[in-house]
């Protein structure tokens, strides 16, 4: 007979519940034990007022930086100081007049800039995006009454940009936008402007639409907003400039446009996937309808569109009918290679009567084909259509995950809290989380500072696919009470990681931040402007974290780290922390694989089992282990639950007279 552990079940679970717990313990002290992420940063020199508002990184892991600024500014090259000189039409009411975009290469030295002079105050409202060759293709909004001049690498003056007209709009909102191509080598290769011809719309939401996206025939397409005219249909005559100053006109008359170039700056197309797919006298007039973001997965586009309806509607598209209610909307719409709706789905509704401009954030994992969205208002403001038992009383932002197809994947609150920005690390698949903090999130608590006042904490945070909080790490002013003066923009560029996994966030700030072995220290210079009004000037910086590498590595049963804090008893992704000679954190993180495993089997059998060592024989029903050796030369541990069918049973008896066996089909007579 063999290793019986006991006929009851309970002794065999006890067992295992004691290992998984003390595992599941272990797993949580090697998450929440965490060095700090970010090792490294580049603050902008000089009084002149920078905003680092954007870093968008090439194939390769060249940063492009969108910088913001009044007066001359300096930043330092690996010891060599480069000065970016003001526009000359820069005045105190506009401080930021001049926007740079400065190339640095993967390690942080500068290469180039060029600039856009005298824009006007929407600098942050750009989009970078690299073909198949590493070439830049940029999207710049700005006021149609403004003119805008484009400086090359070495300074000259390669173009002035405006558009013209035929009427001015009544509130002057109308935004024409600006796409041109960048070599990797910093020459301009071309321009397109698109513009209203004829505005005489009320409201315009151009300002809301700057994505551009670039499918795998390196084609360049990007939303335009038609004019909305809330007397009569919608219609607009929008002009095409290219890049021999040709102008084109095209009459439009749904929401949006979509216009489409070739990698050459070519004019290919421009369509209207949204045509008939409201009715527009049921459009609130104030023009509330929005594309928040168009990315591209190569073939297909996402983009997430909110719009106002006053009254009950059907969105409709080819195979697609949705009956609305009327209020405020955010809609998830898919777009195939021929710009034709294939997916729409509702979101979210907004609940309460005031309508928002609000912002939602959409970011692609193409390596798992998922989207996530964050929106940067309440969830208490908000029904959420695709789960209807997520709780929407919390302070704080949503945060949601989606297929491909539209299905939702998962979704969280993140309580007292305000997204910057989200977006995937393409190296580890995890979800990069930018924001501040004030206090209240069960899931951030662990890794943020004791906040008793409530006041901001500007962080990072990883978080795994099912939202839990990987690691996290305050980013702290030192002067300041907590993260006061530190700031993030609510548009970034995406992805923030290379192939190495580094995240880098831009920002600004009037303060110093402290990290492992650097201080990053900001000019606190104050200036009079007119009117005697001071102004507190900002340094623009960018943060960089660690490379996202893994170090692979088994045993049997356990490794002890090599700091000596944890001992890691299943496979997963684990993290540790050592001090280097000069006191400074460094992060290793290990890839572990655990190979003594367990193994359950249930099994019946009709008299006896033997045990597959070949070690034992069982004859009774009940729970066993056995173990073999597996191809790692580690023990595989085998759970055997064995139901025997047809038990010998063993009887002893005495009579004087023959019996009978219990079946009475034969006589027993010695």
């Amino acid at each position: 007979m063999g290793a019986k552990i006991s006929l009851s079940q309970f002794s065999v679970y006890l067992y295992m519940f004691k290992k998984l717990f003390f595992t599941l313990i272990m797993h949580l002290l090697g998450l929440f034990v965490f060095a700090q992420i970010i090792q490294d940063g580049i603050v902008f020199g000089g009084s002149g007022n920078q905003k680092t508002t954007k870093c968008f990184i090439d194939k390769i892991g060249n940063k492009y930086l969108v910088v913001e600024f009044g007066e001359n500014f300096i930043l330092d090259s690996a010891g060599r100081p480069i000065t970016i000189e003001k526009s000359i039409r820069t005045t105190n009411n506009k401080l930021n007049n001049s926007l740079a975009i400065v190339k640095l290469d993967i390690n942080e030295i500068y290469l180039y800039h060029i600039k856009i002079d005298c824009k006007g105050n929407n600098g942050s409202r750009l989009d970078i995006e690299f073909d198949s060759d590493n070439h830049a293709y940029v999207r710049y909004n700005f006021a149609q009454r403004d003119t805008i001049d484009l400086i090359g690498k070495q300074g000259e003056l390669y173009k002035s940009i405006f558009a013209t007209f035929n009427m001015i709009s009544s509130n002057g909102s109308n935004m024409a936008s600006l796409v041109l191509k960048l070599t990797s080598s910093g020459e301009f290769a071309w321009t397109n402007t698109i513009f209203h011809e004829n505005s005489y719309n009320i409201f315009n939401n151009t300002w809301l639409t700057y994505n551009i996206s670039i499918n795998n025939s390196n084609e360049i397409s990007f939303f335009y907003v038609v004019t909305k005219n809330n007397l009569g249909p919608l219609s607009d005559t929008i002009a095409l400039i290219n890049n021999l100053g040709q102008k084109s006109s095209h009459v439009v008359s749904s929401l949006y446009c979509l216009f489409k170039f070739d990698k050459f700056g070519n004019f290919i197309s421009v369509k209207e996937p949204f045509k008939n797919s409201l009715n527009p006298t049921k459009i609130n007039s104030f023009g509330s309808i929005s594309h928040d973001e168009h990315i591209s997965d190569g073939q297909n586009a996402y983009i997430i569109t909110t719009f106002s309806l006053t009254d009950v509607d059907t969105f409709k598209a080819t195979g697609i009918s949705i009956p609305l209610n009327s209020g405020f909307y955010y809609f998830l719409i898919k777009l195939n290679a021929f710009d034709s709706i294939i997916l729409a789905k509702p979101i979210a509704k907004n609940i309460t009567n005031f309508i928002f401009m609000a912002k939602i954030n959409l970011a692609l994992n193409k390596y798992k084909t998922e989207l996530s969205v964050d929106c940067v208002h309440n969830p208490s403001l908000y029904y959420f259509l695709l789960n209807q038992n997520f709780a929407n009383n919390g302070i704080g932002r949503y945060l949601g995950r989606f297929s491909s197809d539209g299905n939702l994947i998962s979704e969280t609150l993140l309580a007292s809290t305000v997204i910057s920005f989200s977006g995937y690390n393409q190296f580890s698949n995890d979800l990069t989380v930018l924001g501040v903090n004030s206090g209240n999130d069960t899931k951030l608590n662990p890794f943020l500072p004791v906040n008793s006042l409530n006041n901001p904490i500007a962080f990072i945070a990883y978080l795994d696919s099912s939202n839990n909080v990987i690691s996290a790490q305050p980013i702290i002013s030192n002067n300041q009470q907590m993260s006061k003066n530190i700031n993030f923009n609510f548009e970034m560029g995406s992805p923030l990681t290379d192939n190495n996994g580094r995240t880098f966030i831009p920002g600004w700030f009037s303060d110093s931040i402290s990290l492992p072995c650097k201080k990053l220290i900001g000019d606190l210079d104050r200036d009079t402007a007119d009117f005697g009004i001071i102004i507190l000037y900002n340094d623009g910086f960018l943060l960089k974290t660690q490379a996202y590498n893994f170090k692979d590595t088994s045993a049997c049963y356990q490794i002890v780290s090599p700091s000596g804090k944890y001992t890691w008893l299943s496979s997963g992704l684990y993290s540790d922390t050592l001090t280097n000679i000069l006191g400074c954190d460094s992060i290793i993180r290990f890839r572990i694989n655990i190979t003594n495993n367990q193994i359950n089997i249930d099994t019946s059998v009709k008299y006896t089992y033997t045990s597959p060592s070949k070690k034992y024989t069982w004859d009774s029903t009940g729970l066993y282990v056995d173990s073999l050796v597996n191809r790692f030369g580690c023990d595989s541990i085998l759970f055997i639950n064995l139901r025997v069918l047809n038990n010998k049973n063993k009887l002893d008896t005495f009579n004087c007279i023959p019996i009978s066996y219990w079946s009475k089909n034969q006589i027993i007579r010695q």
